[in-house]
């Protein structure tokens, strides 16, 4: 029997370049092939905790989007359907807020809408 991933409904934002977002939204048009990071916290985060002044101090949450649609504009807010990595990703609730993160860099933000266990 194979291990069912819990998966999420959110609503996403991507940033424009001016605001540190990619030049383009990413396309999203295969399952699982976009695999950025979540931070849960305040939408409006634009840059990441640093400690040490160098070292990001925040637990990224991987994930891997599924379904939704495969171009949006900066700015619009999209509705996808994601993948937690970890079944143990409990504060990955509805209505909490994040960033979407590659790297150091903070892409996007949403809200979780739901999730399926």
């Amino acid at each position: 029997m194979a291990f069912e991933l819990p998966k999420i409904t959110v609503d996403v934002v991507f940033l424009s370049p001016i605001e540190g977002g990619r030049r383009e939204p990413p396309v999203v048009d295969r399952p699982r092939v976009y695999r950025p990071h979540l931070v849960i916290q305040e939408r409006g985060v634009r840059h990441p905790r640093l400690k040490d002044g160098n070292a990001i101090d925040e637990p990224y949450l991987g994930v891997a989007f599924l379904e939704g649609p495969t171009r949006v504009q900066a700015g619009e807010t999209a509705h996808y359907s994601l993948e937690l990595c970890y079944p143990s990703y409990s504060n990955v609730l509805p209505g909490a807020e994040f960033t979407l993160r590659e790297g150091g860099r903070i892409v996007g933000h949403g809200v979780v809408v739901d999730r399926i266990p």
